[in-house]
């Protein structure tokens, strides 16, 4: 996927958030719909096999230290 497309897709995303909270919910809901229609994705179009596997490897990744460089409880305006 080009940069150009992932940018465009991560602006999205934030802009989804912004509208999010601007209804009223709090972060925490934020992420739990984000992740919600993210797994109800990954099964719909693979298999939930292949959803929790998704999950699980995303795990792995952020205990390797990916976001090691966040701040917890900062919010940043770029991440």
């Amino acid at each position: 996927m080009s940069r150009k497309v992932t940018d465009a897709c991560d602006a999205v995303l934030h802009e989804a958030a912004n509208k999010m909270i601007e209804a009223g919910a709090d972060v925490g809901m934020v992420i739990d719909r984000l992740l919600t229609f993210t797994a109800g994705q990954m099964v719909y179009t693979t298999s939930k096999a292949d959803a929790a596997d998704a999950f699980r490897q995303c795990a792995k990744v952020v205990e390797s230290g990916l976001f090691d460089h966040v701040k917890t409880g900062v919010r940043l305006k770029k991440h």
